[in-house]
């Protein structure tokens, strides 16, 4: 699939014992997944890289997997959009890295930080991965701190 001119390529397999996804994306576009802005509450953007191999399996012992994402010159939130009830405007969140190591249905973050212009992310713990996938539970801690610049 094409978006912009990234790509985005892939299997998705799912049966009763388990869910594979495979997933390749290439110089993604974020703010054309206007989907993705939807779903979690502010628009995006940044150019996404990266593979997904994962088994989500009924076992938890057979779910596994490796994810490695980066999204270049990430940022959030647009001029006058609302996060958490206050408006702000666009967040410079530089470049982003993700990696995370799935075994034996815990996902575990190895990887998630960027430094940028305005907010430095960090964020560490684990996933625990079920089937149906939207059942999953997540412990996790974030770490976000603003540039004395952007405060002001």
């Amino acid at each position: 699939m094409t978006i912009g001119d990234g790509t985005i390529e892939g299997e998705f397999e799912s049966s009763e014992e388990q869910t594979h996804i495979e997933t390749d994306f290439t110089d993604v576009d974020l703010h054309r997944l206007g989907y993705l802005a939807d779903a979690i509450g502010i628009p995006v953007s940044g150019k996404l890289a990266g593979h997904i191999d994962v088994v989500i399996a009924k076992e938890n012992a057979n779910t596994q997997g490796e994810i490695a994402l980066t999204i270049a010159r990430f940022t959030l939130g647009a001029a006058g959009a609302k996060i958490a009830g206050f408006t702000v405007g666009r967040i410079q969140a530089g470049d982003l890295t993700l990696g995370a190591t799935v075994d034996r249905g815990t996902a575990r973050i190895n990887r998630f930080a960027s430094n940028g212009q305005d907010i430095s992310l960090r964020i560490g713990g684990t996933i625990r991965l079920l089937q149906p996938i939207q059942t999953s539970s997540f412990d996790l801690l974030l770490n976000a701190k603003f540039s004395d610049a952007f405060k002001t």
